[in-house]
C-alpha cells in the first residue's frame, strides 16, 4: 500500500510525553499550577498582560465577546472566508455576524468592506490572520471598534516586528491538534494586555461555588493539557524555523508556476502553504496528488455566505473555489518535502 504523506499532523515527541507522565503522577490533573504558568508564559511571548486558558478557541472567541459587552442588539464584523467557529461564536451571543469578503487576489478581510459595513451596532471585529498571514491590521483598528485577533493560525506571526495578537484588545489562541502549537488535542487561550478583560473571563469558564445568577460554564483547560501545551510553546521558535525553511523550500521550486499568493515570508507563521489554481482545476490536481502520495485539502471548507442565506462575496468565493493547501508542519521530514515538491511539480 502506497504511503500517504499526510496534510497536516501535530509535531509531539518525548518531552511532551514526560510532561503528561508528570502530571499524571501527581494526581493534579484539572486546572491547577500547569495552567497559570502556561498563561503566564504564553503573555510573555505576546508581550501582553495576562491570559486565561479555555476549553477550546472557539470557545476562547465566545468568552472575549462576552466579556466585550457583545450581545443581543449587536453586530460583530467577521471574514467571510473563514472557520465557521467565528460564526458559532458571534451567534451565542445573541449577536448578528456580519461578513466581509476578501481582499482582491488574497485570503484576509478586506478593511475597506469592512468600513463600508460598519454601522452604530457594530460592537466588534474579528480579524482572522489566515494560514499565518497578516491581516490589515490598520484598517481594523480604523473602524474604532475592539478588535479581537484570531491567531489560531498566526502564533508566533510578527507584523513590523511586534507579535501578532498584540495589537487589540484579546488574542485568540486555539492548541487544537494541527494548529501551530497543541495542548494534546483542543485547547484555547485568551491573551490581553487588558486584566479586567482577562479577569472576566476567568470568572466565565467556571461555575463551581460561585453564584448561579450569572450565566457561566465548564469551559477550563486542564493541567494536563497545559503541560503539554508548556512543551510545545517551549518549542515554538524551532517550529516557525522549520516552517520557514519548508515554505522557502516550496517558493523556490514552485517558482514560475503562477500559484504562488504574495505574502511576506519574513513575517509569516507559515501555518499553510496554499496553491491558488484556476477554477476548474483544483480538484484535479488534487486527485492526481493523492494518487501521487500527497494529500492535499481545499483550506476553508466553504464561505460562511453559503450557510447564511448567499449574498455577494466574489473574492471569498474565488479564494475558495481556487486554493489547494499542500503538507507544511514541523515534522515534515526532507524526504517527504522533496516528494511534495516533486508531486505538485508532477501534478501541475
Amino acid at each position: 500500500m502506497k504511503k500517504i504523506i499526510p496534510h497536516s499532523r501535530p509535531t509531539l515527541g518525548r518531552a511532551e510525553a514526560a510532561a503528561a507522565s508528570r502530571v499524571l503522577l501527581s494526581g493534579q490533573v484539572a486546572q491547577g499550577p500547569e495552567i497559570a504558568s502556561f498563561e503566564r508564559e504564553a503573555a510573555d511571548f505576546l508581550g501582553l498582560r495576562a491570559a486565561a486558558a479555555v476549553s477550546t478557541g472557539t470557545t476562547a472567541l465566545e468568552l472575549s465577546l462576552d466579556a466585550l459587552g457583545v450581545g443581543a442588539g449587536h453586530e460583530v464584523l467577521i471574514p467571510d472566508y473563514s472557520c465557521s467557529a467565528l460564526l458559532h461564536a458571534v451567534r451565542r451571543t445573541g449577536a448578528e455576524p456580519v461578513l466581509v469578503d476578501c481582499e482582491d487576489g488574497g485570503d484576509n478581510a478586506d478593511m475597506r468592506d469592512a468600513a463600508r459595513k460598519r454601522t452604530r451596532r457594530t460592537k466588534a471585529i474579528i480579524l482572522v490572520h489566515l494560514f499565518g498571514e497578516t491581516a490589515d491590521i490598520a484598517g481594523a483598528r480604523a473602524l474604532g471598534v475592539p478588535l479581537i485577533e484570531d491567531c489560531a493560525q498566526a502564533l508566533g506571526g510578527r507584523f513590523h516586528g511586534k507579535p501578532l495578537g498584540s495589537f487589540g484588545e484579546a488574542c485568540v489562541l486555539s492548541f487544537y491538534a494541527t494548529k501551530m502549537i497543541t495542548t494534546g488535542g483542543e485547547g484555547g487561550m485568551v491573551v490581553s494586555s487588558h486584566q479586567g478583560l482577562v479577569e472576566r473571563i476567568r470568572d466565565l469558564r467556571e461555575y463551581d461555588e460561585k453564584p448561579a445568577s450569572t450565566p457561566r460554564r465548564n469551559a477550563k483547560l486542564t493541567d494536563l493539557q497545559a503541560a503539554v501545551g508548556r512543551v510545545q510553546l517551549g518549542r515554538l521558535d524551532s517550529f516557525l524555523r522549520l516552517r520557514a525553511k519548508i515554505a522557502a523550500a516550496y517558493d523556490e521550486a514552485f517558482r514560475g508556476l503562477d500559484v504562488l499568493i504574495p505574502r511576506d515570508p519574513e513575517e509569516s507563521a507559515h501555518f499553510r502553504y496554499v496553491l491558488r489554481l484556476n477554477a476548474g482545476r483544483r480538484d484535479a490536481v488534487a486527485r492526481r496528488l493523492l494518487r501521487l502520495g500527497v494529500s492535499a485539502r481545499v483550506p476553508i471548507f466553504r464561505p460562511l455566505h453559503h450557510d447564511m442565506g448567499g449574498g455577494r462575496f466574489p473574492q471569498a468565493e474565488r479564494a475558495w473555489k481556487e486554493s489547494l493547501s499542500i503538507p507544511l508542519y514541523p515534522s515534515l521530514s526532507p524526504s517527504d518535502q522533496a516528494k511534495v515538491i516533486a508531486a505538485v511539480r508532477s501534478a501541475l
